[in-house]
């Protein structure tokens, strides 16, 4: 993050920032050096985050990108961002649109169920058994 108060100054150390970058040079010690995030002296690691809790801007450009590549310079509203995707990993939870029927199918044999042991035991305590002797036993 290079924050935006200066305007003009701002945009052109970013753009300083990106062509180092595609020159090839590494992302951490830029970081490091021009970022002023509070984890830039880790190199401007965020660790794993979920990209919902990203704003955006940075979001879309993600998206798009591969392990091991950047971001074009990205203006939000606390300033320019250049963002390296380091790696991807699947979250635990899927969306609710993908476990939607599966829930609604447990659900219905969950009520199901209640419904069939209500039912058995009525029936068992409504129910009599009648035993009749046979006249040949």
């Amino acid at each position: 993050l290079i924050k935006d108060e200066s305007n003009n100054e701002a945009g052109k150390i970013i753009e300083e920032v990106f062509q180092k970058l595609k020159s090839g040079e590494d992302f951490s010690p830029l970081a490091k050096s021009y970022s002023e995030e509070p984890n830039a002296s880790g190199g401007g690691d965020l660790g794993f985050v979920y990209i919902e809790q990203l704003q955006p801007q940075i979001r879309k450009a993600l998206l798009e990108l591969k392990v091991g590549e950047f971001t074009k310079p990205i203006l939000t509203s606390a300033g320019y961002h250049i963002v390296k995707l380091e790696a991807k990993k699947m979250s635990q939870y899927a969306p609710i649109s993908e476990v939607k029927n599966l829930i609604k199918s447990k659900l219905y044999d969950l009520k199901a169920s209640e419904i069939y042991a209500k039912w058995m035991k009525t029936t068992k305590e409504n129910i009599g058994i009648i035993i009749f002797n046979h006249p040949a036993m």
